[in-house]
């Protein structure tokens, strides 16, 4: 193991090494965008895609350009074509800078870039269990990870990846796919979806786990209409397979050996509901649908990551720009201003035309004005029974 960031000699020798034939990256939903004028020279650049672009130059000076020296790269980041992105931001990283044709052809032809889907929640470190895991195990283990049982990963990808990772042959439930876009729709705006609304409402209404969240009627009853009624309406398919898909996603949700911190789901809010939940309203507003249950997510997404709405012990983690554009600028005499103000500063309007972006800023305004005025559960209420909240 090596930081790239305190022990750079060290990266660079891994990733120099002849035999390495693999990367495997999850840099969160916030990771895989295009940093202009990254410094490729830097060690290590500020973004990832900067530092892979580097890497591989680095690696393609050092084996003199040779086909067998590229790496297979797949990319575990919970965007949309994410494997593809990334190439698409190495490619644009290599022009930039001016690396030169022989490397641009070198990427694109000796370097394999894998989009990629995982289903598996995962709340991390044991901290409830871990001495008892410990004595267990007989030593001071502290990268210990718990995950459930269930797992999916979806790889889309060639000959070359199922040969280098064989783990459908271990009996593991790893798909290799020729496209996992279908897959990646339901899944992302179901599970994870669910799991960003969940996550803002939860901590805002006094829960701190996800089981302890869902097991609250109104709570409950939340995530699974925003399910049931805005988000399989935005996803192609059988509508009875749709519905026993999402049923046994939300009954994962109440797995009792699993404590799974809302605040660990909000890390990143923000950008993860731009990927997971922005593209249900899009949807649903090109096809002339109301979606006031997402509406209501973006809502307690904003106000949480403002610290408008107080949660004790809770200290919202996102990108420091965006922390800083919602708190300088949040004003609650005029919500609809710093609503307008911040989803077209954190991009949360894509793929809306201009009165789609405007009445969701009009939507999202009332939603919050309800939580500040009345509080969340209130709010949550008014947006159960389909009330008028202004």
């Amino acid at each position: 193991v090596a930081a790239a960031h305190t022990e750079f000699d060290r990266y660079r020798e891994l990733y120099l090494g002849a035999d390495l034939k693999l990367v495997v990256s999850n840099t969160t939903e916030a990771g895989i965008v295009f940093v202009e004028g990254d410094d490729l020279t830097a060690t290590p650049p500020v973004s990832f895609p900067a530092k892979i672009t580097a890497l591989l130059h680095d690696r393609f000076e050092h084996f003199a350009g040779a086909p067998d020296k590229g790496l297979a790269i797949v990319a575990c980041e919970l965007i949309e074509d994410n494997g593809s992105t990334l190439r698409e931001f190495v490619l644009r990283h290599a022009l930039a800078a001016g690396l030169g044709e022989a490397f641009l052809s070198w990427v694109r032809e000796s370097c394999s870039f894998y989009d990629t889907l995982v289903d598996r929640i995962v709340p991390g470190f044991p901290r409830d269990d871990i001495d008892r895991i410990q004595a267990e195990i007989g030593f001071a283990d502290q990268l210990v990870v718990k995950g459930e049982y269930f797992h999916v990963w979806a790889i889309g990808g060639d000959e070359r990846i199922r040969e280098l990772l064989p783990l459908d042959r271990a009996g593991l439930n790893v798909r290799f796919m020729d496209d996992i876009r279908p897959f990646r729709s339901q899944k992302v705006r179901v599970l994870n979806g669910a799991h960003t609304a969940l996550s803002a409402l939860g901590l805002a209404v006094g829960f701190e786990s996800v089981r302890e969240a869902f097991a609250d009627p109104d709570v409950r009853a939340y995530v699974e209409r925003l399910v049931g009624d805005e988000v399989l309406q935005t996803i192609a398919g059988d509508r009875g397979e749709l519905e026993a898909f999402a049923a046994v996603i939300l009954e994962r949700f109440t797995n009792p050996y699993l404590h799974h911190r809302l605040a660990d789901i909000a890390l990143n809010a923000v950008a993860k509901w731009r990927t997971r939940n922005l593209p249900v309203y899009v949807d649903s507003a090109a096809a002339g649908r109301h979606a006031p249950l997402t509406v209501f997510s973006l809502a307690a997404v904003l106000l949480m990551q403002a610290g408008a709405v107080p949660v004790e012990g809770f200290s919202p983690v996102d990108d420091p720009a965006t922390l800083s554009l919602l708190r300088d600028t949040f004003d609650a005499d005029d919500l609809e201003g710093w609503v307008r103000g911040a989803v077209v500063g954190l991009d949360l309007t894509a793929g809306l035309d201009a009165d789609q972006a405007e009445s969701l800023v009009r939507e999202v305004a009332a939603s919050a004005w309800v939580m500040l005025t009345e509080g969340a559960r209130a709010a949550l209420h008014a947006a159960l029974a389909g009330l008028p909240v202004r």
